[in-house]
């Protein structure tokens, strides 16, 4: 048993001459009960939504990792292709990629060979498919 605490007992009232009543005493502490209910089970759709959400978010996750190595190959492939080709289609998309948009549909339909020899874009191109 605790000790009372002094700052929290009141003088007591006396009950005849020089007789006292006991002094009241606050409880340190306190007693929650709580009952647990089980949770009833998540329907199909939204197991189906939870799983897709998990995967897309995989799948921003890596495309966001895999952004900076596909930069540098994409700078790298500059010794591939005309300096035109670099100018109108690499670039923009070197853009697109470091600033985590979607390239312009225009501009992929002129990527040409260049997921061939970047296999970095390659990567990133089935990447964004499974995202769509």
């Amino acid at each position: 048993m605790n000790p009372p605490v002094p700052e929290l007992q009141l003088p007591a009232p006396s009950l005849r001459a020089g007789h006292s009543a006991p002094l009241p005493r606050i409880a340190p502490g306190a007693l929650v009960r709580t009952t647990l209910v089980s949770l009833p089970a998540e329907p199909g759709p939204a197991v189906a939504f939870r799983a897709a959400l998990a995967e897309l978010v995989a799948l921003e996750k890596w495309l966001a990792a895999l952004s900076p190595a596909l930069g540098d190959a994409l700078y790298a492939s500059r010794a591939g292709h005309s300096e035109d080709f670099h100018r109108e289609v690499v670039l923009p998309l070197r853009r697109a990629v470091h600033n985590g948009r979607d390239p312009r549909p225009a501009l992929l339909h002129r990527l040409d060979g260049l997921p061939g020899r970047v296999p970095e874009l390659r990567a990133w191109l089935a990447a964004r498919g499974r995202r769509e």
